[in-house]
């Protein structure tokens, strides 16, 4: 066998392994009609006459539908009230003498519950007081937080893109944050940006 064979070989065999690792996602309804939903943690295909044509237990297209090749239905949030939607679930190390930051978008109430093995700080800031802070100035605070368990509803942002958050620690560890964003856009300047 030469290179060029053994080249084509593993390469075969790469792709393959990439598709069922799922790393590659093959559309199996781009050339036939048929449906992808996910639901109950079942990954389910099916034909025109609604016949299952292929059954996975696969985390891949949860809660879409594709019909002809064409994304038709997307689930994004509980829209029957407002839609809620995760903006940070990811462990995160925090070191003394940093800071970690986190967004808090415009139109949206955010709930921050966030835990710890150790006590941190939680500072909501308007824009010219993040400044401060990151100048290493003296600063000030909308809002301050502490402990291991923090847990925190923050509306001011329904109407208002002025506001960011910062967490700091005084040791290195690792913080669990989930923090969660409401739709719920005011119909008037709320917080900062209310003067």
């Amino acid at each position: 066998m030469n290179y060029s064979n053994l080249l084509f070989f593993v390469v075969i065999l790469l792709i393959i392994y990439l598709i069922y690792a799922h790393f590659i996602i093959i559309n199996p309804c781009k050339f036939i009609s048929c449906s992808v939903i996910y639901s109950n943690n079942k990954f389910i295909i099916t034909d025109p006459l609604n016949q299952i044509i292929i059954y996975n237990e696969t985390p891949y297209y949860k809660n879409i539908t594709i019909v002809d090749g064409h994304l038709s239905k997307v689930y994004i949030g509980n829209l029957n009230g407002y839609p809620e939607f995760s903006i940070w679930n990811v462990p995160t190390l925090i070191q003394p003498g940093s800071y970690l930051f986190f967004t808090i978008p415009d139109t949206f109430a955010i709930h921050l519950n966030l835990h710890s093995e150790y006590p941190v700080t939680v500072y909501i800031m308007d824009s010219n007081q993040y400044v401060q802070f990151s100048k290493g100035l003296n600063y000030s605070y909308q809002n301050k937080y502490f402990g291991s368990n923090i847990s925190f509803w923050f509306n001011e942002s329904e109407g208002c893109a002025g506001y960011v958050g910062v967490i700091t620690s005084d040791v290195s560890q690792i913080i669990n944050p989930n923090e969660t964003a409401v739709y719920m856009p005011a119909n008037h300047s709320t917080g900062v940006c209310q003067t």
